[in-house]
């Protein structure tokens, strides 16, 4: 089975550390990155990466499977719904909208949601709930 292919979008530091995080992994492999500063983009230029200034491009131009959101956090809503309107799956570092309001709109987006929230898989929180 061929990995899954996912778009970043947001290469600081959230982004790093899921490029990080993914970097091992034989299932899932970041296919292309969508990040508006160069410097930032070009601090995560890898083989086999595309690389694009913007989310618009990576979506136009990226074959991908799903998306995974790490931009700043005022961004989420809009980049939720530009990802939604493509039918991709997406994986949204938390919060998913800075209100109540924007974070339940950005649930009904007609696409396979999941907030990333790393910490409640921390060993401490399971050594903590034993």
């Amino acid at each position: 089975m061929a990995p899954f292919g996912i778009g970043l979008i947001g290469a600081g530091r959230m982004g790093r550390t899921h490029l990080r995080a993914l970097a091992g992994s034989d299932r899932v492999r970041v296919a292309a990155v969508a990040e508006m500063s160069p410097t930032a983009r070009e601090a995560v230029a890898a083989p086999g990466v595309t690389l694009h200034e913007s989310v618009p491009e990576m979506l136009d131009h990226a074959v991908l499977d799903g998306v995974l959101i790490a931009a700043p956090t005022d961004q989420h809503g809009a980049i939720i719904a530009e990802v939604a309107a493509r039918g991709l799956p997406i994986l949204c570092e938390k919060p998913c909208g800075l209100t109540a309001a924007a974070a339940r709109a950005s649930a009904q987006v007609g696409v396979p949601l999941q907030v990333a929230y790393w910490r409640r898989f921390g060993p401490g929180r399971g050594a903590a709930a034993v």
